[in-house]
């Protein structure tokens, strides 16, 4: 069995053990696996991602909004490096098409791997962003910030 699939298998394992395995579909492309969720944060649609891989690192993301707001750009990049100092391994993120991404990486190879921290790290990101950090933004961006992912 190759790494990636240990991984995949491990991950899944995982959220059956926290009976979480419901709320993923996962997608398979070439060298990926993409586990994704649909969460509801603020009566916003976001979209939470764990991308495994055949490297060492797994990604675990929270694409929560977007910038539609040209004008607000100084605002809330201002906001992310305030908050990436605060947080030693999460960091937030506008993407290139101006998505906000809050993400964290774990690294471990597939002999290694642990899939309850996965789920650990993704349920502190989600925790972040619902007791913390969403509502600063959306300060900023009301709700044009938010994204429909579900259609």
């Amino acid at each position: 069995m190759g790494e990636l699939q240990v991984k995949k298998n491990l991950l899944e394992e995982a959220l059956k053990k926290k009976s979480m395995e419901d709320n993923f579909t996962i997608v398979e492309n070439n060298n990926l696996v993409l586990f994704r969720s649909f969460q509801d944060i603020y009566g916003s649609s976001c979209l939470a991602a764990i991308i495994l891989s055949n490297s060492a690192y797994a990604m675990i993301n929270i694409f929560f909004g977007k910038l539609e707001i040209e004008e607000k750009r100084s605002q809330i990049l201002e906001l992310i490096n305030k908050l990436n100092t605060t947080y030693s391994a999460n960091k937030f993120i506008l993407s290139e098409s101006d998505e906000l991404v809050l993400q964290v990486p774990y690294i471990s190879l597939a002999e290694n791997f642990d899939g309850e921290i996965v789920v650990d790290l993704l349920r502190e990101l989600l925790f972040i962003l619902l007791k913390k950090e969403y509502i600063k933004f959306q300060e900023i961006l009301g709700d044009s910030m938010m994204m429909d992912f579900k259609n």
